[in-house]
């Protein structure tokens, strides 16, 4: 299952990764993205990417900063019965959660509120900063955004949740399932979904905004 969310997560980054940058690039003067030219785009590197990995269905959403550029759907959702991707079909966030805690870091970053070098825990609350547990470096905020922050993998103990009920605030669940730190960040890449909430932590901290918001 996670390989095959892995993929799927390539597939769609490979769109968005070169849809955004024109939409971040505008200034007053320029012209809006050119909806046929970007679903032509999107349309190949989906295409490209169903095939390469056998992706059955994927919706694609690509937003500037007048408003919703194109909204379209892929595939298929279901075999039996028969039920075509549509721009409204649900999937599960998984991983692409991880896209605007990145965008809303980086925006912070611009503003000249954090800087990729800085020590996270001079942006954390002091419930939530990591201990150096031996280790000489501290984690740094890029380090998160590689995975590389030298933290042990865990997805035990609440990362998936049967009901709404069971769902944790965000500093509650990174206080209640530490992870600890195994080797010198930045020295090999992880995937750590613990240090991702780190970093929306820091975005709610360093912006006095709750997460939700």
């Amino acid at each position: 299952m996670r390989d095959w969310i892995s993929r799927f997560t390539v597939g769609l980054l490979a769109c968005l990764a070169v849809a955004i940058p024109g939409a971040g690039a505008q200034t007053p003067a320029s012209a809006p993205l050119d909806r046929v030219k970007v679903e032509a785009f999107v349309d190949g590197a989906v295409g490209e990417a169903m095939r390469d990995d056998k992706i059955a269905g994927v919706t694609v959403a690509v937003v500037d900063r007048t408003g919703v550029v194109m909204t379209k759907g892929y595939g298929v959702a279901s075999l039996s019965p028969r039920r075509p991707v549509d721009a409204d079909t649900l999937f599960r966030v998984g991983s692409i959660s991880k896209t605007p805690v990145w965008i809303a870091l980086m925006q912070l970053v611009e503003q000249g509120k954090i800087g990729l070098d800085d020590p996270i825990n001079s942006h954390l609350p002091p419930d939530l900063r990591i201990p150096d547990e031996g280790f000489r470096n501290p984690i740094r905020v890029r380090h998160l955004m590689t995975h590389s922050a030298g933290f042990e993998d865990s997805v035990l103990g609440g990362f998936f949740v049967p009901d709404a009920e069971h769902l944790m605030p965000i500093e509650t669940y990174l206080r209640s399932h530490r992870v600890h730190r195994v080797r010198e960040p930045g020295t090999l890449a992880v995937y750590s979904n613990y240090g991702a909430a780190l970093a929306g932590a820091i975005v709610e901290h360093v912006s006095g905004q709750p997460w939700q918001d």
